[in-house]
């Protein structure tokens, strides 16, 4: 890495159990899903059956990200997940580091168009006429 410790980057706040791609869209969905969303509509979602999206869903809420609420819905239980109290604001505070991460990235990227276009001995954001 160029000069920046690795220690100011937000890579090491990711936290391991949202990050994965699963539960990341799991969270995804439970963002505007203010009343939350049932297990059957998150499975039908993501396309995951039923015994994979429980295994995700069980890593949340040990990790006190969601709460589970099992309803009876016209004689048939139905579980539905939200947002813990602290789930939320932990989901919010993840997805900011990897906003940060990806700005730096780009600024990386947009360094190296430029120097390229530098040696290029082109200048400016069009290509010479």
């Amino acid at each position: 890495m160029s000069g920046e410790n690795s220690s100011s980057l937000p890579f090491d706040r990711l936290e391991r159990c949202i990050h994965e791609p699963a539960r990341l869209a799991v969270l995804s969905l439970l963002m505007n899903a203010g009343e939350g969303m049932t297990y059957g509509e998150l499975r039908d979602q993501l396309g995951l059956t039923y015994g994979n999206l429980e295994r995700h869903m069980r890593v949340l809420l040990e990790a006190d990200i969601i709460t589970v609420e099992k309803l009876n819905t016209g004689g048939r239980m139905q579980s539905v997940a939200r947002f813990s109290e602290s789930g939320r604001e932990n989901f919010l505070h993840y997805l900011d580091n990897l906003e940060r991460i990806l700005q730096a990235a780009q600024g990386g990227r947009a360094e190296s168009r430029d120097t390229a276009a530098d040696a290029n001995g082109l200048a400016g954001e069009g290509s010479p006429a």
